[in-house]
């Protein structure tokens, strides 16, 4: 009777050890896989009008090589958006981030106008 509750302790520290590892190593899996690095640079030019915005890829953090993505547009009537990795060394890709930089910054100056205008209007409603 012994040797048997023996055996069934063994078994089950195996089936516990051998799910811990695969517990393990699927989230170790899930962990490196949730990074989407580019791996070589896109040879075509971005057009300015069909990106929705930019941002730095980092050698120095998961990924090998750095990289400015543009997120693009894939149509106009949709919200889809695809990656493309352009050399932030190039001229174009630095072009088109002050271009991105300075739409964005028009866009917030136009928010705060209409802001200012609307909190106004209120002003003169409450007195």
């Amino acid at each position: 009777m012994l040797n048997h509750s023996l055996k069934t302790m063994a078994t089950s520290k195996k089936v516990f050890v051998s799910l811990a590892f695969f517990v393990i190593l699927f989230g170790l899996s899930q962990a490196f896989g949730s990074f989407d690095c580019c791996i070589k640079f896109n040879k075509r030019k971005v057009d300015i009008n069909k990106v929705d915005g930019y941002y730095h890829q980092k050698s120095t953090q998961v990924c090998d090589i750095d990289a400015v993505v543009f997120l693009v547009r894939t149509s106009p009537c949709s919200n889809a958006t695809i990656r493309m990795c352009a050399d932030p060394k190039q001229n174009w890709v630095q072009e088109r981030i002050k271009a991105l930089n300075k739409r964005t910054l028009k866009s917030k100056q136009r928010r705060l106008k209409k802001l200012k205008k609307i909190c106004k209007r209120l002003e003169k409603e409450l007195m």
